[in-house]
């Protein structure tokens, strides 16, 4: 399957990462059940993909990521199973709501510091990075080595420059964070 070859890279190229081992083993799962006749539930995806992170990179939970990236993913089938009636931009919406929140005591306790201007950075530089940047960078990457020919670069060099002016914008709005400081005895 194209698709599982294409994450493998892309996850190699990202440093295989917790949240892209995570992302490569379920796309695993995807993968290997259209070879053997059984379907993998949601939970059962991110539980299989935790036990395997863990079976990997055991230290991996020293790492503040590998518990936001799992409760992040959580977070994401809990919403999406409970309120599936949702759909389009309302949906976007909730669930970004849902990662905000439900990551906030977390990014907290770690890092100081809420940032709830993310949520409007997030609407849309998830799509645009998804969907547009690392496509056309994957396709920049593989026609610039194999046929040294960058037809992509235009429009990518556009699509990043369109996405940091965006978040230049939204960087403004840095008055809607906030920090909180645990103090220990």
């Amino acid at each position: 399957d194209l698709a599982f070859v294409a994450a493998f890279i892309y996850s190699l190229l990202a440093g295989f990462a917790v949240p892209a081992q995570r992302a490569i083993i379920a796309c695993a799962l995807v993968f290997i059940k259209n070879f053997i006749n059984k379907r993998f539930t949601g939970w059962q995806a991110w539980r299989y993909a935790l036990f395997l992170v863990l079976f990997i990179e055991p230290h991996a939970v020293l790492l503040p990521g590998f518990y936001l990236s799992f409760l992040a993913v959580a977070i994401l089938i809990s919403v999406s199973q409970r309120y599936s009636y949702y759909r389009g931009f309302k949906k976007i919406l909730l669930l970004q709501l849902a990662c905000l929140f439900g990551l906030m005591p977390f990014t907290l306790y770690w890092f100081s510091y809420g940032a709830l201007n993310g949520l409007l950075a997030n609407l849309i530089a998830i799509p645009l990075v998804g969907y547009v940047i690392v496509p056309l960078s994957l396709v920049n990457l593989i026609t610039e080595s194999v046929f040294h020919i960058a037809w992509c670069s235009y429009p990518l060099d556009w699509s990043i420059k369109l996405l940091l002016f965006y978040l230049s914008w939204i960087d403004q709005l840095a008055f809607l964070n906030f920090t909180f400081y645990v103090q220990y005895l």
